[in-house]
């Protein structure tokens, strides 16, 4: 993209995001659903890798129709949580709490008590900038792991979105080493685990194919003795959410490191796929998740 392209990108964002900010919420939420409705249309290669993603993990449970709503619905998702992160300035603590329901809210106080942190593995599913929004509205302290933009004018506003809500932000170029430095302050790290992860990922099953995933959380986790939760942030028919969380995940290491990190990071992969086979509308199957299949 030229600097021009990106300006004009940029100038855009901030103009999404003061109109989602002057209307009101019902009908910004509406803007967010029409907006996804036009990204469906418009998003030909996008669209298309959705669906074929469907096809591939739930084709034998879903029709050709059932396959084109899912992609719908999916975009939909997108649009509307683009314009619930446009408006988090405007979001008051006490808004956001009341728009959560939790079985477990004080789920990570026994883990901040051993002092050890903990690593929180989630996806890209309903409002997942709203799931760490909520942690720290909670009053836990969390750090997000987020890959910058090609375009720094932009990226600099969606960290600066994710800063409101009392949010740090790790790079992924700095990823490894600042992790353990917030696990080491007793922080949480959320991590989006649900990405290709290329030749150095771990090759796991995820819907009955092999795909490379993320080394990292597993890893650490195993190094600095740490415990791992794991959950989604649900979006419910009612304008609401509810986060799902649960762990920590229970696992014995074998003292095999590289069997450990497969083992580990397996379960965690076919604990997400429960949570997308349950609600698959709200997962981002726009990305190409099994590529280059060993």
């Amino acid at each position: 993209m030229s600097t021009l392209n990106y300006t004009l990108q940029t100038i855009g964002l901030k103009a999404a995001a003061a109109l989602a900010r002057a209307l009101p919420e019902k009908s910004a939420y509406e803007l967010g659903r029409s907006l996804g409705v036009i990204g469906y249309h418009l998003a030909g290669f996008r669209r298309q890798v959705a669906a074929d993603n469907l096809q591939r993990a739930l084709g034998d449970e879903l029709a050709p129709s059932e396959v084109d709503r899912i992609t719908r619905e999916v975009f939909q998702n997108i649009g509307r949580t683009a314009i619930e992160v446009f408006r988090f300035p405007s979001l008051r603590r006490e808004e956001l709490l009341a728009k959560v329901d939790c079985d477990n809210p004080g789920m990570f106080d026994e883990a901040l008590v051993e002092g050890k942190g903990a690593i929180l593995l989630s996806a890209h599913f309903g409002n997942w900038e709203m799931f760490a929004a909520w942690i720290a509205a909670r009053g836990y302290p969390i750090d997000v792991v987020v890959k910058p933009q090609r375009n720094q004018s932009a990226d600099e506003f969606y960290n600066d979105l994710r800063r409101a809500t009392g949010v740090g932000i790790i790079p992924t170029q700095k990823a490894s080493r600042q992790i353990i430095v917030s696990l080491k302050n007793n922080r949480l790290v959320a991590i989006l685990a649900d990405q290709y992860a290329g030749n150095d990922g771990v090759p796991v099953k995820f819907f009955g194919r092999t795909t490379a995933t993320h080394r990292g959380p597993a890893a650490i986790a195993l190094k600095l003795g740490c415990p791992i939760y794991h959950g989604v942030f649900v979006r419910q028919p009612d304008d609401r959410h509810r986060a799902i969380c649960e762990g920590p995940l229970q696992y014995s290491p074998s003292g095999d490191t590289d069997q450990d990190i497969m083992a580990l990071t397996q379960l965690y992969t076919t604990k997400l796929e429960e949570y997308i086979r349950r609600r698959p509308e709200q997962w981002l199957w726009t990305h190409r998740r099994w590529k280059n299949v060993p």
